[in-house]
C-alpha cells in the first residue's frame, strides 16, 4: 500500500497520514510538503515513488519525503525582475 500525505491538504489531514498507513502491513508513507489535495504532477519526487509503486507493487519502498514543484499562487512571469532574471519565489505564510 503507498500513502501519499499532502502537508496542507484542505481535504484530508496530514496528520492522519500515518494513522491510515499503520492499518495496513509494509504500507509505505510519503509525505508531500506541498498543497493541495492532489500530488500527481505537483511533485516529481512523490511521481517517481508512484511509479516505481506501479511497477513493482511488491517491491518494499522506504518512506519518504518529497518537495512540492509547484507553489500556489504565484505566477513565475510575475516574479521576472526588470534585468529579466528569475525573482525567488515567495515564501508562503501559514496560519498553523
Amino acid at each position: 500500500m503507498l500513502v501519499i500525505g499532502k502537508r496542507w491538504d484542505p481535504a484530508t489531514a496530514f496528520r492522519n497520514t500515518r494513522p491510515y498507513a499503520r492499518l495496513f502491513p509494509r504500507a509505505t508513507v510519503v509525505t508531500h510538503e506541498g498543497w493541495g489535495h492532489v500530488a500527481v504532477n505537483m511533485s516529481a519526487c512523490a511521481l517517481a515513488v508512484t511509479t516505481a509503486y506501479l511497477i513493482e507493487p511488491s517491491q518494499p519502498l522506504p518512506d519518504r519525503t518529497c518537495p512540492t514543484d509547484v507553489v500556489p499562487f504565484t505566477d513565475a512571469a510575475a516574479r521576472k525582475s526588470k534585468s529579466g532574471q528569475q525573482a525567488p519565489a515567495p515564501v508562503p505564510v501559514l496560519g498553523r
